[in-house]
């Protein structure tokens, strides 16, 4: 019996004989506990040093190796909310740590099974216990949750307007939490607030009186712009576009507001947020063309406006391509600003990359020619006319 136990310690890899005499330990007996410790010295690992090497991360960065005291340090510094910090032991268990509104939420993956999640609400308390995680101590949570059978409440990109809600939902002691782009890999960056089934109905009604609020100030911005008063206007539509980023409406007025008090430049970058929301709905009406992910990130470079996945323009099932009205104000206003501003390549730029999601590649050309007429540097024009002529030929 002794030689098979010395022959399956011998067997295991450092991580896993290490297991077995530190987190797993009550599940063997002595005979096993001693013959695991004797394939450690014979292997002439010491235990100290490998216990006191954890590795972190930051968000989606890639993890570097520290010590359990550097590592608590990490854990105690400055968050910003819905942050995520990841702390791997020697034995491969894993504490995610997400900063929440008003505490701290670990999820506890045991090698890559995730087993529960916690609350903490004082920071001593999340320090003493992870120090006990990494050095492979028995620790154990005051309370725990099974996330996976939370309920979403609200879904949004502005972080802005989730801070107000959270907020109120901390004032009213509902507990939730926050699924971040992070840690679901949604690429359109949504915010899911979620709440534990019997939290549902406060949380809903939480929500409900935010988006009231809200309404109130687009009703305040309308009659604003009736009363000519654009500097009141324009305070309230900053503050939209802070608490709405993925409104396109709100940065269509803020632009017009800003072009009635001269403001052109402010207004074509505004005009320019509103174009790029309609990428999402005309990016499931056609097919994206062939090397998009290298144009997208050369012009993402030079121009946040021409960040915009290129498309092909093949229409699906036959149907034309649809696109929001708010599109066709825009290249209104764009083109009228041209007229006054015969010069201006910010406004050609918006007008190419509106011609290219209508799919109306002759104009797009011609505008980014006529870039290249007045600077013959921009990269960005010289790409996309590049790639059109090529797509031609």
């Amino acid at each position: 019996m002794s030689q098979m136990i010395e022959q399956e310690c011998a067997s295991m890899e450092n991580q896993d004989i290490i297991r077995v005499l530190t987190v797993d330990k009550n599940q063997y007996n002595a005979t096993y506990l001693e013959m695991a410790q004797r394939e450690i010295d014979r292997r002439g690992l010491v235990l100290r040093d490998r216990v006191d090497t954890v590795n972190v991360a930051w968000n989606n960065e890639s993890g570097k190796d520290m010590t359990r005291a550097q590592a608590v340090a990490q854990a105690g510094g400055a968050w910003s909310p819905w942050a995520l910090l990841t702390l791997v032991n020697c034995v491969g268990d894993a504490w995610v740590v997400q900063r929440e509104f008003a505490s701290w939420l670990i999820h506890f993956y045991e090698r890559d099974a995730y087993r529960f999640s916690s609350f903490f609400n004082a920071l001593p308390e999340l320090s003493d216990t992870l120090m006990l995680f990494m050095s492979l101590e028995p620790w154990e949570v005051a309370e725990s949750h099974e996330l996976d059978g939370w309920k979403p409440i609200f879904e949004t990109r502005s972080r802005a307007f989730l801070t107000k809600i959270v907020a109120d939902l901390v004032r009213d002691d509902i507990q939730h939490t926050v699924k971040t782009p992070l840690f679901t890999g949604d690429k359109e960056g949504e915010y899911i607030l979620t709440v534990p089934g019997y939290h549902v109905k406060a949380g809903e009604q939480i929500v409900g009186r935010a988006q009231e609020a809200l309404g109130k100030l687009y009703d305040q911005a309308e009659k604003s712009a009736l009363g000519d008063r654009r500097e009141e206007e324009l305070k309230l539509y900053d503050l939209l576009e802070q608490l709405v980023p993925e409104n396109p409406a709100v940065h269509y007025n803020r632009a017009q507001a800003l072009m009635e008090i001269g403001e052109e430049e402010g207004a074509i970058v505004a005009l320019g947020e509103a174009i790029v929301l309609a990428l999402p709905d005309l990016t499931r009406e056609v097919t994206p063309s062939a090397g998009e992910d290298s144009l997208a990130q050369l012009a993402g470079n030079l121009n946040p406006l021409l960040s915009l996945l290129r498309v092909s323009h093949e229409k699906k099932d036959g149907r034309d391509i649809s696109y929001p009205d708010y599109i066709d104000d825009c290249a209104q206003v764009l083109e009228g600003l041209l007229q006054r501003r015969p010069d201006n390549i910010p406004a050609r730029h918006c007008l190419a990359t509106i011609s290219e999601l209508k799919g109306d590649i002759a104009s797009a050309k011609k505008y980014c020619a006529e870039i290249l007429e007045r600077d013959d540097t921009d990269a960005a024009a010289r790409s996309n006319l590049a790639y059109h002529k090529a797509a031609e030929g």
